[in-house]
């Protein structure tokens, strides 16, 4: 079985030497829901509204040949400016709405590890 990789648009982690630290647990989306009472009905009136912000956070690590400095500006620019996420195992993509990449622990100049917070 290939190990499953992340895309962001039309690029892979993979394609810039990341690799996901575990499989990340893809949280669900909880839809908005409001009961309304109403005199002489008997139960609730149900009326259903857009789905929460799902929140999702996936542990990196990265391994270059060189120095990972220019390689990271690289990838920061692919996370903030993507669209879609999607993972290589599913036909399922989500829309990336936000992202937040924490900071990276690199005591060796060609390995660095850092988690990403995507609001999907």
């Amino acid at each position: 079985m290939d190990r499953m990789d992340i895309g962001i648009d039309a690029a892979l982690g993979s394609d810039y030497g990341l690799a996901m630290v575990e499989r990340p647990v893809i949280p669900t989306a909880k839809q908005k829901v409001e009961q309304i009472e109403v005199p002489g009905r008997h139960g609730s009136l149900t009326k259903k509204g857009a789905f929460e912000d799902v929140p999702l956070k996936i542990k990196f690590n990265l391994l270059e040949e060189g120095h990972i400095k220019p390689l990271i500006r690289r990838i920061k620019a692919w996370f903030m400016n993507g669209k879609k996420l999607y993972f290589t195992d599913d036909d399922v993509y989500r829309k990336i709405k936000h992202v937040e990449m924490g900071d990276i622990a690199n005591e060796i100049e060609e390995y660095g590890e850092f988690e990403v917070e995507f609001t999907l």
